[in-house]
């Protein structure tokens, strides 16, 4: 039976966090930047098998969401009062490590979570 995915809006990024639905990435930039479980767990199985590491392709997914952030293609959107960005990070983002769309929406903590839609 396939699992429900978990409505990360419904969380503060810290609860969500302790319980494990959001992966903190550390960095030097403000606010806490995170992926959810499921991306995390679509990371993993990519590099399976691979050179790669997890962590490896996290920083890099994490590069290009950063990079995003601060390009042209940026366009912010709004759902539920929360910044969020769709359709062009999903084209953004098309050759990611999980394959998969994924969204990026600004969080309370000043930093943003990569999700996949679902996950919103």
């Amino acid at each position: 039976m396939k699992e429900k995915p978990t409505v990360i809006s419904q969380y503060s990024v810290e609860q969500a966090i302790e319980d494990g639905e959001l992966i903190h990435f550390d960095s030097i930039i403000q606010g806490k930047w995170c992926v959810t479980r499921n991306v995390f767990h679509a990371i993993e199985d990519k590099v399976k098998g691979t050179t790669r590491t997890p962590a490896q392709a996290l920083y890099n997914l994490m590069s290009d969401a950063l990079h995003f952030i601060n390009s042209p293609y940026a366009q912010l959107k709004r759902k539920d009062g929360a910044l969020l960005f769709t359709k062009v990070f999903e084209q953004f983002m098309s050759g990611n490590v999980t394959g998969k769309k994924l969204w990026i929406v600004y969080n309370e903590t000043n930093g943003w979570t990569v999700m996949f839609p679902e996950n919103y």
